[in-house]
């Protein structure tokens, strides 16, 4: 199954994504675990794409996709933002507040893939699917 939505770059519209994700995962018979992995995952890459892509003020869409295959759930995110690969990012400083976002996202995903396409950032992140 196949989801795409589109969200406006507002840190309020996470909760609607965690809606949409959860709904979507308890209906494939996801693991509680998993759905908290994945809204986690989510909630990071949007904080993310919201707080440091756009110019301040600057109204736009993200374009969210779900995709359930056999093995393993992808989630895509789709902006026109500034163009920044999160997977080139500098370390991050010790002692360093905050910074710990884009880490605990490749942390948890089994692949994580950026591109610069036709004037848009696409993140594509890959979860294996676990066992009841």
């Amino acid at each position: 199954m196949r989801v795409e939505f589109s969200i406006a770059n507002r840190l309020d519209e996470i909760v609607r994504v965690h809606s949409e994700l959860t709904t979507l995962l308890e209906g494939s018979g996801c693991v509680q675990e998993l759905i908290d992995e994945m809204c986690l995952i989510a909630e990071e890459v949007l904080v993310n794409i919201i707080s440091h892509g756009f110019e301040p003020n600057t109204e736009a869409e993200i374009q969210f996709l779900f995709d359930d295959q056999q093995d393993h759930y992808a989630l895509e995110f789709r902006d026109c933002g500034i163009a920044y690969n999160p997977l080139e990012a500098d370390e991050r400083p010790e002692g360093k507040v905050g910074g710990w976002g884009i880490p605990l996202v490749v942390e948890l995903c089994e692949q994580v893939d950026y591109r610069f396409e036709s004037e848009q950032n696409v993140l594509r992140l890959t979860v294996a699917k676990r066992e009841k």
